[in-house]
């Protein structure tokens, strides 16, 4: 079969951001092609498999109040088959308490601030009225209004409502946890919009943990590149980038690495960061700033995943795992009650994860020390954990999802430097959501600003 090497417009990156992209520019009756540089699309979206169990490492944030979500809304346009499982409450418990709170829902400032009174290891009743406050104003933003403030750092917002060091250092330590990050970075890099955009989408209902079936790669996102390739675009798996053809200012097209040639008319980056530079003969003048910013941003995601031939377990919720200073320790959900299709029968399957910074993973000791850390943690959570575990197994990988959530400067949507070259990642801007959505709304809304390009009667985004 021979492939067409004029193509309307070319997507680099066939992750979240990338499938939705060259999946709006389908739904605009356009023929993109997508290059995939892995086997398949979405690679960080995949299970990891232990001796026949699926381990869901990933469930996307599905933002049900703004908007219905991205990914969400493409799917419905595009009329791919998806079902998901929304997934529990979580749990919250100290380590070694045995006591368990539930975090459920909350509509108002003063529901999250009753739910924190409960549950939190410290006392809060001295700060509670200006804590309230702080979370009422936060709160009161519309999304759109809310994104307006993603350059502002939340510690000048905090100290411009009169916030005093207590009640600043609880609530970022709040939103860290949420963040799965250390209230040091926070307090560094974390803008308005990255605190309240997680807070509200995870502690007040305007979000979900959304499990897909069997998994979100092979129930969404390989579903999507499928429907891309059934109206008339083209996606091109396991195939390297060498890097973007720029002649007279211009991207005109793409250089693969085994000498293939594609050329287009508008090219969009949708590639993580840390591969962008790797593929331009020179680095854009407007993408420098920005990608040398992001690299502070770097975390790394240990993950352990344990089958067990005994029923230990008898917890059916996600818990999250504190310190009594309120620093996250782990993670851990119950995949066999969470989504039962992913476990043998007669087994129970354990996940747990840690987040750390490269340096707090020396300062825990290592890798394996974080990962002996967990197995204790989680062993204390389930009596009976480690004594009962057949097959174990252990990932770690790095994450830039600090990146949407950050006040530090962002890749332009259209470059200013090269005509006809965009970018779409979640390291662009403007983007309207968080986690999976912050991929997601950049891939959508990049996709119809490139679309408005090609055939201006079109609504931009």
């Amino acid at each position: 079969m021979t492939e067409r090497t004029e193509f309307d417009a070319i997507v680099i990156g066939a992750g979240v951001a990338g499938l939705c992209c060259a999946g709006t520019l389908v739904a605009q009756g356009l023929r993109p092609l997508l290059v995939c540089e892995t086997k398949e699309v979405a690679s960080t979206l995949r299970s990891q498999w232990v001796d026949g169990n699926r381990g869901i490492m990933q469930h996307p944030a599905w933002q049900v109040a703004w908007g219905g979500g991205w990914w969400y809304g493409l799917a419905r346009e595009l009329n791919i088959p998806v079902q998901l499982h929304v997934a529990p409450p979580i749990n919250f418990t100290v380590a070694g308490s045995g006591v368990f709170h539930e975090i459920v829902p909350c509509v108002s400032a003063k529901a999250v601030m009753n739910m924190m009174c409960e549950v939190s290891p410290l006392p809060l009743d001295d700060v509670r009225e200006d804590f309230e406050a702080i979370l009422h104003a936060g709160m009161a933003y519309a999304p759109e209004e809310l994104y307006k403030l993603s350059r502002v750092p939340v510690t000048d917002w905090l100290t411009e409502r009169g916030a005093n060091e207590l009640v600043s250092y609880l609530f970022v330590s709040l939103v860290a946890n949420i963040c799965e990050s250390t209230p040091e970075m926070c307090r560094e890099h974390l803008s308005v919009f990255g605190a309240f955009g997680m807070l509200r989408t995870f502690l007040c209902g305007e979000g979900a943990l959304a499990v897909m079936i069997p998994d979100a790669r092979e129930g969404l996102f390989i579903p999507l590149a499928n429907e891309i390739e059934a109206r008339g675009g083209a996606v091109w798996k396991g195939r390297k980038v060498d890097h973007v053809i720029v002649a007279d200012g211009r991207a005109v097209g793409v250089r693969l690495e085994d000498g293939t040639e594609a050329y287009a008319d508008h090219v969009a980056i949708a590639a993580g960061n840390p591969r962008i530079p790797e593929i331009f003969d020179e680095l854009p003048s407007d993408a420098v700033e920005p990608l040398e910013y992001s690299k502070q941003l770097e975390h790394r995601d240990f993950c352990t995943m344990a089958v067990l031939d005994s029923d230990v377990v008898q917890l059916d919720r996600y818990v999250m795992i504190s310190d009594e200073a309120g620093n996250n320790l782990a993670w851990v959900w119950p995949l066999h009650s969470l989504a039962p299709w992913t476990t043998k029968p007669g087994y129970q399957f354990v996940l747990a994860q840690s987040f750390f910074t490269p340096k707090t993973v020396e300062e825990a000791g290592g890798a394996e020390a974080i990962y002996e850390r967990m197995k204790g943690y989680v062993d204390q959570l389930h009596k009976g954990y480690a004594d009962h575990i057949v097959e174990f197994k252990t990932q770690v990988h790095r994450h830039h999802w600090m990146s949407p959530l950050s006040h530090g400067p962002k890749l332009p949507r259209r470059s200013a430097a090269v005509e006809g070259l965009w970018f779409v990642g979640d390291g662009s801007a403007p983007l309207l959501g968080v986690g999976v959505e912050a991929a997601a709304s950049a891939g959508v809304m990049g996709g119809r600003d490139i679309a408005h390009a090609l055939q201006p009667a079109l609504q931009p985004a």
